[in-house]
């Protein structure tokens, strides 16, 4: 039975291309034979599209963070979202009763679920994911692994960035 693989890894190979004579064929780690063009274009597609849906949400970051009261996101229409939209506000969403000295709001509210608590912070995460996959991309033509690993590696690389910024932030640049 052949491993299952991600719907990138199916565009290395025309479906008219019979690739069972290569010694690779049935290896799922192995390098496969070139991608076609066709494939190429797929991936470098879809990482430049993730690069723009990044550089989307940063710009809509910067408008929360410095606009905020002449942006979109100030309407009359999103007035029940300002607790999570208005980084004036929505900072306490992290905290207990909206105070720092109470601790948590729940487990990891400050730290890795953090995204869960503000519209910046949620559009952070996102363009973060977003870099993320446009980096795995090109490796999707390199290496044939199922959906399970690819998962892994992007969980992987999202746990690396995310402790990288808690040292740096909570630790070495602390006053």
């Amino acid at each position: 039975m052949s491993p299952v693989y991600t719907p990138l890894a199916a565009l290395y190979h025309s479906p008219m291309q019979d690739d069972s004579a290569t010694p690779h064929a049935s290896a799922p780690d192995a390098i496969p034979a070139s991608p076609t063009p066709a494939a190429r274009l797929r991936v470098v597609v879809f990482a430049l599209a993730m690069v723009v849906l990044a550089a989307m949400c940063n710009a809509a970051m910067d408008k929360l963070s410095f606009h905020f009261d002449s942006s979109v996101f100030a309407s009359p229409a999103l007035e029940e979202w300002r607790p999570w939209l208005d980084p004036r506000l929505s900072w306490r969403n992290k905290w207990r009763g909206g105070d720092r000295a109470k601790g948590e709001a729940f487990p990891f509210s400050s730290t890795a679920l953090v995204a869960l608590t503000d519209a910046w912070h949620c559009l952070k995460s996102i363009a973060k994911s977003c870099l993320i996959l446009a980096l795995l991309a090109p490796f999707t033509l390199l290496y044939r692994l199922r959906a399970v690993e690819w998962a892994a590696a992007f969980l992987v690389l999202h746990v690396i960035s995310g402790a990288v910024f808690e040292l740096f932030f909570a630790v070495l640049l602390r006053a």
